[in-house]
């Protein structure tokens, strides 16, 4: 991108004031509206040269998709345009900073747990519109400066105009690596729930204090998304309430289908959670809003007029009942004298309406309502137990006694922990003989981790990713070093390239390697071979030399694929790649820099 600084210069009608803030791609200016007199955001992208056409079209795509998108917690956009090499996007001007500037350190459950159920809910409008943002970090939700408490998410689908760039300069896909969701990063299609990874990514970070996951280099973070499992977030902040930790790792689960399904649903899960000012506020408004008549109503209240219902706060629009689009009420006709009967039986029955639902509505107590409640274990798991012996007794006598039980507290009781009691009996017996059984051999065991070989250098650093192949297995050569024939089935190939890839394809006895780059060591396994995962290592060994001049490990999960490791650039001269399973030697690859 060209850096030039377009300060006191105009883009359309509008006057660059002053720069805000700039990324890799874009720079935004604090700018003035003339014709409106009103201060502005233009955030202003360069033009890709290599295809122009394409690239003003895509943009003109997603600025009108995000002008469609209203919401109080959306950043509203007025206009776009595009002059001379910069397209520019025109909108409402935010402040106040960005949620970027809290974190750092764990938060209170409701003042972390609040701005991510407003920003889920701005989620879901725009994913109802089919508008993904794709590129959810701290620095994209800004504060507005006279009202902290209130956030507005900026900046959807804008990182795809750059998306192939990136992936061209880096191998990387572009955005925040701390957020990225597990398909984003391997290129699969992204969906709504990939916004609510990040989502649930920046809760995790609110709460914990740090990103679920962290690492040296872009490249191992992103390794990280797609093989490790999040932390437990009460390990950071014993504070989180157990159901809050699950509510977080199922927003961070690694299968798309296994985290919520809406951005509205990850939103109610976390409700009870929301700051607690915040709900009674909402609830006091909720309450009075309904305006619902006593049991009793005096006299002189059941004569007067009924004021029309006023919509519920905090939610979009207008009541149809309530004043018109132009502000000004309706005023109500005189009632006919004869229709005084049929108008006081249609409250009256209205009335009755209210009162029944009134039963229903939940209890309202002075404290701070609990999450969880106590449950009955016993009892519970008794009348279940009853209730299939009932089924499997029929109409038979003992059915009919089963049916005089299931009545009595005390038989509940009993059947509970008649029911527990077997179930520890059984798992007793199951522990018993896994413990007479003969041990496997060594041979089936897992390995240790002093099974690794002793390291010979300094590790230049490790990133992983995974695809399948089918590459076929090599061979062991003659003149070699010996290789271990259990170490060489795992392995499919093993291959040498300038940027992260995913295939061993084109790998082989032997790779040449230019001098001064970075080098990424591609491990590609056959999946069968090692259904339980091992320890794969990697020593890059110069000729005639007895030390490592690099190397790395990494573990290796069940069913996966593939594995690459990240070195620095190394000098000129020949190598011989090492690739160990569990300690033992399964692949050699001759390297040639120069």
């Amino acid at each position: 991108m060209d850096r030039s600084d377009l300060t006191g210069q105009q883009l359309g009608q509008y006057e660059l004031l002053a720069e805000l803030g700039r990324g890799t791609y874009a720079r935004v200016y604090q700018a003035f509206q003339p014709r409106l007199r009103r201060h502005v955001a233009v955030k202003v992208l360069h033009i890709a040269d290599n295809d122009q056409a394409q690239f003003v079209q895509l943009f003109e795509q997603i600025a009108q998709a995000n002008a469609q998108l209203n919401h109080p917690a959306i950043v509203s956009i007025y206009d776009f345009g595009e002059e001379r090499a910069w397209a520019y996007i025109v909108m409402q001007s935010v402040t106040g900073g960005t949620y970027k500037r809290r974190l750092g350190k764990p938060m209170a459950v409701g003042e972390a747990v609040t701005p991510i159920v407003q920003m889920a809910r701005a989620l879901h409008h725009a994913h109802q519109r089919g508008v993904l943002h794709l590129d959810l970090r701290p620095a994209n939700i800004l504060v507005d400066q006279e009202n902290a408490a209130h956030l507005l998410l900026t900046d959807f689908s804008l990182s795809q105009l750059f998306q192939a760039d990136a992936l061209a300069r880096t191998g990387l896909p572009l955005g925040a690596p701390a957020y990225l969701a597990p398909e984003q990063i391997d290129g699969r299609r992204p969906t709504v729930r990939s916004d609510i990874y990040a989502l649930g990514a920046m809760l995790f970070e609110a709460l914990a204090g740090q990103p679920a996951f962290s690492g040296p280099t872009a490249a191992t973070v992103l390794n990280k998304h797609l093989h490790e499992p999040p932390p437990y977030v009460r390990g950071f902040n014993p504070a989180v309430p157990r159901e809050l930790a699950h509510v977080v790792a199922r927003a961070l689960a690694k299968r798309a289908e296994e985290r919520y399904e809406s951005a509205e649903e990850f939103a109610r899960a976390l409700d009870p959670y929301r700051d607690a000012k915040e709900r009674h506020h909402r609830l006091s408004l909720r309450l009075e809003d309904l305006n619902l008549p006593d049991d009793e109503p005096p006299e002189e209240a059941a004569q007067a007029p009924r004021p029309a219902p006023s919509r519920v706060a905090g939610q979009p629009g207008a009541d149809p009942s309530g004043p018109d689009q132009t502000g000004h009420t309706m005023e109500s006709a005189p009632v006919p004298a004869a229709s005084v009967g049929m108008q006081q039986a249609a409250e009256d029955q209205h009335s009755a309406r209210q009162r029944r639902a009134l039963s229903d509505f939940p209890v309202l107590v002075g404290r701070e309502p609990e999450v969880t409640a106590r449950i009955p274990l016993f009892p519970n798991l008794g009348i279940t137990i009853l209730q299939v012996m009932r089924r499997a007794a029929g109409e038979s006598s003992a059915g009919q006694w089963l049916d005089q039980q299931m009545g009595s507290a005390r038989a509940r009781l009993a059947a509970g922990i008649s029911g527990i009691a077997l179930v520890l009996l059984v798992s007793l017996s199951v522990a018993l003989l896994a413990a007479a059984l003969p041990p496997q051999s060594a041979a089936n065991q897992a390995p240790l981790v002093d099974s690794l070989p002793t390291p010979r250098g300094t590790v230049a650093g490790a990133t992983a990713t995974h695809r399948p192949t089918n590459t076929p297995s090599p061979t062991a050569t003659p003149s070699g070093p010996a290789i271990d024939p259990d170490a060489a089935a795992v392995f499919a190939g093993v291959a040498v390239a300038s940027q992260v890839t995913t295939s061993c394809q084109g790998g082989g006895a032997s790779a040449s390697f230019p001098a001064g780059s970075t080098m990424y060591i591609t491990f590609c396994f056959n999946s069968r071979a090692i259904p339980e995962g091992g320890a794969a290592s990697v020593a890059i060994v110069p000729q005639s030399a007895s030390t490592a001049a690099a190397q790395a490990s990494a573990h290796i999960g069940r069913g996966n694929s593939y594995y690459w490791f990240q070195f620095s650039p190394l000098a000129a001269g020949s190598y011989q790649i090492e690739a160990f399973w569990n300690g033992k030697l399964g692949y050699v690859v001759a390297l040639t820099i120069s």
